[in-house]
C-alpha cells in the first residue's frame, strides 16, 4: 500500500526516517532554497504554494529514498510503481501504476523533469512509490510496464 502523507503523517515520516523534525525544518529549507534558485526565485519572491509543493516534493522524494536505501544489497528483480490511479495522474504515472518495471529499465525511465524516477516518481508531488519485488511469485501479480510508452508520455505531456 502506498504511504500519501498528510499533514497529521509528516512526525510518523520524520521518525520513520530516523531523522527529528528540527533536523528536517533546516534541510527543507534548504533544499526549497535549492529549488527556487535554479528556477531563477528566492523564499522572498516565491509564492506559498511553490513552497508547498517543493516542501511536499522534498518529503515524498526523501521517503521513496529510504525505500531505495532499504533494498540496497538485496538486489529485488523488479520495481513496482504503486499509488493512486485517477484524474490527477500524469500521463508518465498513469504508464507505470500498478506494473512492474526491471532495473535496468529503472535506469532508462526519464520523467521529463530532470529529477530521477527512482527517487522523484514522476515529479513534483508525485504520490507514487517504487516497492521492490522479487521472485517469480511477486512478478506475477503485476504487468511489466513499457519503459518507451512512460518516457513518450512524459514528453507529451
Amino acid at each position: 500500500m502506498a504511504f500519501e502523507p498528510s499533514g497529521d503523517d509528516l512526525d510518523l515520516l520524520f521518525e520513520e526516517l530516523g531523522i527529528s523534525p528540527d533536523e528536517v525544518s533546516g534541510e527543507l529549507l534548504s533544499i526549497i532554497q535549492q529549488e527556487l534558485t535554479e528556477v531563477g526565485h528566492s523564499l522572498d519572491d516565491a509564492t506559498a504554494a511553490e513552497i508547498k509543493t517543493l516542501a511536499n516534493t522534498a518529503l515524498l522524494n526523501a521517503y521513496r529514498a529510504e525505500n531505495v536505501i532499504a533494498a540496497a544489497g538485496t538486489d529485488p528483480d523488479a520495481w513496482v510503481y504503486l499509488g493512486p490511479n485517477d484524474d490527477a495522474i500524469r500521463p508518465f504515472c498513469k504508464e507505470l501504476v500498478n506494473k512492474y518495471v526491471t532495473p535496468d529499465g529503472i535506469t532508462k525511465l526519464d520523467n521529463g523533469t530532470g529529477m530521477d524516477p527512482i527517487v522523484s516518481g514522476g515529479g513534483y508531488n508525485c504520490r507514487h512509490v517504487w516497492a521492490p519485488l522479487y521472485g517469480t511469485e511477486q512478478l506475477e501479480e503485476f504487468p511489466p510496464a513499457s519503459v518507451e510508452a512512460a518516457n513518450q508520455a512524459a514528453a507529451v505531456g
